[in-house]
């Protein structure tokens, strides 16, 4: 796969096609209601209380079979949990997968892999995680409203994610 920058695709001949992508990763977080707006003054107390929001970043590539994919992600590597919330990452060994292929393959078993399209947001932010504060990218930001939201689903780049994925 090829990245982006956002400038170059939506300067490129093919713009409306990266136009399709984010608006349809915009749709699915919406769909999944993976955030909450906040109201102005909400957000005010928050900012003048020394709260920082995690910015939210719109990644964009260039799949091999020529499919074109955008990504929000947390910038998560700006989050400071105070070690309050563990971060999680399941993995499995190498042997362990070697095994189940050498098994699978013993027994005639056909194996196929497979996605779950955004798997993280079907996962919920517990009051565990405490309360994570993001900010919009500029073109999802509705006008009337502020560009910072409460984070409600287990979005890419957050460091919890894995583990409210997989409780």
């Amino acid at each position: 796969f090829s990245a982006i920058s956002m400038s170059e695709a939506l300067s490129a001949p093919d713009a409306h096609r990266w136009i399709e992508a984010i608006d349809l990763e915009r749709a699915k977080l919406e769909a999944y209601k993976s955030w909450k707006v906040m109201e102005k003054d909400e957000a005010k107390k928050f900012l003048d209380e020394g709260g920082s929001a995690l910015p939210l970043v719109v990644l964009l590539t260039r799949k091999r079979c020529g499919r074109y994919k955008a990504r929000a992600v947390v910038l998560g590597n700006r989050w400071t949990n105070d070690g309050e919330a563990p971060t999680y990452s399941p993995v499995v060994s190498s042997a362990a997968n070697r095994f189940v292929w050498a098994y699978s393959i013993s027994e005639g078993h056909h194996v196929e892999m497979f996605d779950i399209e955004n798997a993280f947001l079907h996962a919920h932010l517990d009051e565990e995680f405490g309360e994570v504060v993001i900010k919009l990218p500029d073109q999802w930001r509705d006008e009337n409203k502020t560009a910072y939201a409460k984070l409600l689903k287990a979005v890419y780049g957050l460091p919890v994610a894995p583990l409210a994925w997989y409780r």
